[in-house]
């Protein structure tokens, strides 16, 4: 009797421990799955030596770490886990930089604009900071293209353009040297002369002003001149075309023939009766006397 009661002790005691074990699990599971937040995946070319765990940074505070790095054919695939509470717009940037003098590296987040947030799976492209590393090869080709420029050939025609720069800075002091005071006597006559200029210009402004209202005013009437003229051009123009066209008498006898010889006959039949009054005036004048 008591060792039955003692196994069933025993077996109700291992009951309950294996519920609460899984009950516990799932609990657990639940409480972890609500606080591990969601998954985003960034798209790199290249990641410069990123490492699972590393930190994800959003204005120097960590938000998140990398859960997983994929190598394929053209890219890297990097899972990140941001942490519950953390809301990025869809249009976040994402970039791999350095945080450390060590080569530690990060993922750096930088918020977007959007209205709407990255969800769990969404999938973003990244870019890569130049770091230490990018700066040393830097570095090495600096070094490498001035080992070229500085080669024998080199070193040689610098040298030459040092010694041509020395001689002709020796020949511009010997110059100076001898020419010193023709110089100096030269430059104080420019003074002079800009001087006296300068004050010429004072004394005659209101000359020079006067001179150039008058120039003024003549330009104005010039302008008056030359409208009256195109107002003529215009006018003479308009007789012209309108003789052209036949208007007006000066038209028709310029383009009429009929008219022309009309005219003709009348100035000859004229012509014919003045002969006719200087040799009979008496046919057409009569005086009588009282």
């Amino acid at each position: 009797m008591k060792h039955s009661q003692m196994a069933a002790v025993i077996g109700a005691t291992i009951f309950f421990v294996l519920v609460g074990f899984f009950v516990g699990i799932f609990w657990l599971g639940q409480y972890r799955y609500s606080q591990t937040g969601y998954l985003v995946e960034i798209i790199f070319d290249d990641i410069s030596g990123l490492h699972r765990d590393d930190p994800v940074q959003m204005r120097g505070v960590q938000i998140g770490k990398v859960e997983k790095i994929i190598l394929q054919n053209n890219y890297v695939r990097v899972e990140i886990r941001i942490d519950k509470g953390y809301h990025l717009p869809k249009d976040s940037k994402a970039s791999i930089q350095n945080i450390g003098l060590l080569g530690e590296k990060a993922v750096n987040m930088f918020p977007g604009r959007s209205q709407q947030y990255l969800q769990d799976g969404d999938v973003i492209h990244g870019q890569v900071t130049p770091g230490l590393e990018n700066l040393r090869e830097i570095f090495n080709q600096l070094q490498s293209h001035l080992q070229e420029v500085l080669n024998i050939e080199n070193r040689q025609k610098f040298s030459k353009l040092l010694s041509n720069l020395e001689k002709a800075s020796s020949d511009i002091e010997k110059l100076l040297n001898y020419h010193g005071e023709d110089i100096g006597g030269a430059i104080s006559g420019i003074c002079q002369t800009s001087e006296t200029s300068a004050r010429m210009l004072t004394e005659n402004r209101s000359t020079i002003n006067e001179i150039l209202q008058k120039l003024k005013t003549t330009s104005t009437r010039l302008d008056s001149v030359s409208n009256q003229f195109c107002e003529i051009s215009t006018t003479l123009k308009q007789v012209a075309d309108k003789i052209h066209s036949g208007q007006g008498t000066m038209g028709k006898l310029v383009n009429d023939p009929a008219l022309y010889y009309e005219m003709q006959a009348v100035v000859a039949k004229i012509d014919s009766l003045a002969e006719d009054v200087k040799r009979n005036p008496r046919k057409y004048l009569k005086i009588s006397l009282f």
